[in-house]
């Protein structure tokens, strides 16, 4: 059972490090994500564009469209409404600065401590607690989870307290109770 949480936790964290990776090579920081207004405006410019290298060709000016012609259009040029959204990335896939562990450790340190402090939370329990009082099992996969989920630290405190309370607990004294 703790391999698996080991497992799991080390999965997710490692799930957040690539994404995080990904999105640094793309060129956006925490900061440009598209979020719900941003992502709308990214989305209508994408498809005013694509349906508008079809129009440019007959002369059409696409804002002038009526619903049933736009519709019409969707299915023929866009194939249905498929819309390919594409972020710029540098040549070859690079940004131009290699990644450096240092200044990524220094500026996610409190992340890295509160996860080896589970880590080791969960070790201790498991070494020297009855096995039906193992309530610190799962506190790195509910850190890594609001790691992955919160997007400041007020919010991924939060949503730690608030998994851990309401499902971890109750999960833990079910198992309890069951297992005397």
């Amino acid at each position: 059972m703790i391999i698996l949480h080991i497992t799991w936790s080390s999965g997710l964290y490692i799930m957040w490090l690539r994404a995080y990776k990904i999105m640094k090579k793309r060129g956006r920081g925490k900061e440009d994500v598209a979020g719900e207004h941003k992502a709308v405006f990214e989305l209508a410019a994408a498809m005013r564009e694509q349906i508008s290298e079809p129009a440019k060709e007959e002369g059409d000016d696409v804002s002038a469209f009526t619903e049933a012609n736009l519709r019409r259009r969707i299915m023929k040029d866009l194939r249905g409404g498929s819309i390919s959204y594409t972020t710029p990335l540098p040549p070859n896939g690079e940004t131009g600065e290699e990644w450096n562990a240092i200044p990524w450790t220094k500026s996610h340190k409190l992340s890295i401590i509160a996860m080896v402090t589970c880590i080791l939370a969960m070790a201790l329990s498991a070494a020297y607690l009855p096995r039906t009082t193992m309530l610190l099992l799962p506190l790195p996969g509910v850190l890594a989870l609001a790691l992955y989920i919160g997007s400041t630290r007020k919010s991924r405190i939060i949503l730690f307290v608030y998994i851990y309370l309401i499902v971890t607990i109750p999960t833990q004294l079910v198992v309890m109770i069951c297992l005397r």
